[in-house]
């Protein structure tokens, strides 16, 4: 049917030139589980290593495939049945080789024979000097302190060993045997002629008849004498804090035989000893003592080891508790709140805070200018509250109710607010600001760095952006980035947009197009001081960019003293020039202007409502809003609205905005103020009618507005500390005295 050409073909050959290395530097003889215990190990397990550096390059990752392995004693003839190829896979050509030979002496050496698979012509070999370790392992055991006995924890059976223990330092051989173990019940089983006195030091060897290796290469083969030296912690655990007078101590007491021992704490005056506290039972680890020793005291610490009598007490330590408090107390930065806080972890806008609680840090003891510590002298941590104070408003405390210890680190926990009666609050959300901390102990208060609490702000006003008319934005962000009132220490390194399937990357202030009207800007933000970085995400919203009213310019009213109507309207957003129509609401179109912003219109009567309908350049979206021409007298009256304020709050009040409108404020107190919005402190003085007059420019009428405001102030029953006993299951009730509240001066 038809001719088609196929190229010539190179067959290359491979090379026979293997190689191979040790991934274990010894052998060991089979370990895999028997059915049956009492089977012998007649396998000898490997594991090597292919190496490929003698093929060329383009064999080198596959050459290893083509080869099969067996390990026989030097000289020895390779076995059939024995040859093994299941090498793991390695893309660098380097695979490995894990399995058994049948077991051999090595003594003479071993050969590593290789061939390629199904070919006897290709066998090369190897010759090397292997170990054969690790078919027995023990240990040594203390009994009853005096004594030390050799113990078999796994082994072989069948073949026959050397056994021989050396004692030093004398260096003398106590135990030597030939010995063939027959089950493995049989070598589990201690050997009275292996165990010998502790106040000696022995090591065990064993060496096999049949092959040559170190059965007990990993096992401890060394056993020290007990030399029965005393040691002693007074403070076990690292974790009590102490009072100003004195301490709670945990003792523990040991030598190189670790016996349970019983505790005897007596209070030395002069040649005069009282027994203060005891343990009463054998304590295994530490004792804690439920006796607080004294403040620049001595005490004589003695014990008694299980197995002997009372009497027979021994002196662990003799000393005077006399600590010293450390000089400050030191957090690493990474820790501290200006920290953790920095990228707004644990802020809570609804509490208008930082939750102290998120998050975890600890702090070091200081010790600069402490006395150095001498033999009867303790450092020691108290106990503790950790206090932070807002420099701006020191009424504001936060308080770590709970402070613990390990060693010289201290951990806080459980933030609370400190309330004006001394109380605590439920939590501790702490507002922006510098922070003065403070340990406080009832002994002294113990320094700590100030800290600052608070993540930087951006105000993204000056971002401009521009709207296509296929409703696509350019978006070109700008603004600043301010931490603790400054922008000197802090900047946006890039940006990307939340939403992004390639996550884009951009310098600031570099633009980029989005269809979107909400998308959240993610900033990656840098504190210069430190080097510190973090993510921030920052919310953006189209909504004053996309074609609708501007209703803060809005007003509809017939003005009396024209006889006309008067309508002014604006749009926002969009594509300027806007073109309005204005309409009946049956849809008779009165009039239509294009202009670059608001319009006005000069149409109708009292009572009359028209259709505004609205477009911009792109003419691809109308939108519409109804109006109605209102009596003036009408618009004054929607205005007039009551005002509540506490005593102390700072006010900001507003009248309505009226295009191009002149304000006037009569205050309670007769005076007058001009502009739409006026300020001022809440007091009982401020309450009263504000009335506002609105001069429009558009009509000779004036509008009027009447707010009423009103002062409350409010005190709550102080100092409340109320305690009762009942029994379980019986009502309690508290009687409180009734807060105070005034409005407007009146109670």
């Amino acid at each position: 049917c038809m001719e088609r050409d196929i190229p010539d073909a190179e067959i290359l050959e491979m090379p026979n030139t293997p190689k191979y290395n040790w991934y274990y530097s010894y052998m060991y003889l089979d370990d895999r589980i028997k059915n049956n215990p009492n089977d012998t190990r007649d396998s000898i397990r490997y594991y090597i290593q292919f190496d490929p550096s003698l093929f060329p390059q383009n064999f080198r990752q596959v050459a290893y495939r083509a080869y099969e392995v067996q390990i026989v004693a030097k000289g020895q003839q390779p076995d059939e049945n024995q040859w093994k190829s299941n090498w793991s896979d390695e893309n660098s050509g380097k695979g490995y080789l894990n399995n058994y030979a049948k077991r051999f002496n090595n003594c003479d050496g071993i050969d590593v024979l290789f061939r390629l698979k199904n070919c006897p012509s290709s066998l090369t070999r190897f010759t090397d000097n292997r170990l054969i370790h690790n078919a027995f392992s023990g240990n040594w055991t203390q009994l009853k302190c005096n004594t030390v006995q050799w113990a078999f924890t796994n082994g072989e059976i069948g073949h026959e060993y050397n056994i021989k223990v050396t004692r030093y330092p004398d260096g003398a051989v106590v135990y030597n045997k030939d010995k063939t173990f027959h089950s493995r019940e049989e070598y589990l089983q201690r050997d009275p002629e292996l165990e010998f006195p502790a106040d000696k030091s022995y090591r065990i060897d064993m060496t096999p008849k049949d092959y040559c290796g170190d059965p007990l290469y990993s096992s401890a083969t060394y056993a020290s004498a007990i030399n029965r030296n005393y040691q002693y912690t007074l403070d076990y655990g690292g974790n009590i804090l102490s009072d100003c007078d004195g301490r709670l101590l945990s003792i523990k007491g040991w030598t190189d035989c670790r016996l349970p021992m019983k505790y005897f704490a007596y209070e030395v005056n002069g040649t005069q000893e009282t027994l203060v506290a005891q343990s009463g039972n054998y304590v295994p680890d530490a004792w804690n003592s439920p006796y607080k020793y004294k403040k620049d005291k001595t005490y004589v610490i003695r014990v008694v080891e299980y197995g002997q009598p009372e009497t027979n007490q021994v002196q662990l330590v003799k000393f005077t508790l006399n600590y010293r408090l450390p000089s400050k107390y030191n957090i690493y930065n990474s820790y501290k709140y200006s920290a953790t806080t920095f990228c707004g972890t644990g802020y809570d806008a609804a509490k208008k805070g930082y939750n102290m609680n998120s998050g975890w840090a600890y702090y070091n003891a200081g010790w600069d200018g402490v006395p150095a510590v001498t033999q009867d002298t303790y450092l020691t941590i108290p106990k503790m509250t950790i206090v932070a104070t807002q420099k701006a408003a020191p009424h504001r405390k936060f308080v770590a109710t709970k402070v613990t210890r390990s060693n010289s680190t201290l951990y806080r926990n459980d933030w609370r607010e400190l309330l004006p009666d001394g109380s605590y609050g439920a939590d501790a959300y702490a507002p922006e600001g510098e922070y003065s901390m403070v340990a406080h102990t009832d002994c002294v208060d113990i320094p700590m760095d100030d800290d600052y609490i608070g993540r930087p702000t951006l105000d993204l006003s000056p971002t401009t952006v521009d709207a296509a008319c296929d409703g696509k934005f350019t978006v070109t962000p700008k603004g600043t980035l301010t931490y603790r009132g400054s922008s000197s220490d802090v900047e946006i390194t890039s940006f990307y947009v939340s939403g992004d399937n390639f996550n884009t990357t951009r310098n600031w202030g570099q633009s980029f197009d989005t269809y979107q009207r909400e998308f959240t800007l993610i900033l990656n933000v840098k504190r210069k001081s430190d080097g510190q970085t973090c993510t921030l995400s920052w919310p953006f919203s189209m909504s004053n960019y996309i074609l609708d009213f501007d209703q803060s310019q809005a007003l509809s009213m017939f003005c009396t003293d024209s006889g006309k109507g008067i309508i002014h309207m604006a749009l926002k957003g969009g594509q300027p020039p806007y073109t309005y129509k204005l309409s009946t609401m049956d849809g008779t179109e009165i009039e239509r202007k294009t202009v670059p912003g608001a319009v006005d219109f000069e149409q109708g009567v009292l009572g009359q409502r028209f259709r505004i309908t609205a477009t911009d350049a792109c003419n691809l979206t109308w939108i519409h809003q109804d109006v109605l021409l209102q009596d003036p007298a009408a618009i004054s009256s929607s205005m007039n609205e009551r005002k509540s304020y506490c005593a102390g709050d700072h006010v900001k009040m507003a009248a309505r905005m009226f295009p191009g409108a002149t304000y006037l404020w009569h205050l309670p107190d007769g005076s007058t103020k001009a502009g739409r919005e006026i300020e001022f402190n809440a007091t009982t003085a401020s309450a009263g009618l504000y009335v506002v007059d609105i001069h429009l420019t558009t009509c000779t009428v004036t509008l009027k507005a009447n707010i009423r405001v009103n002062i409350a102030s409010i005190n709550e029953v102080a100092g409340v500390n109320l305690n009762q006993q009942a029994c379980a299951g019986e009502p309690v009730e508290f009687t409180l005295d009734p807060a105070e509240a005034e409005v407007n001066g009146v109670a």
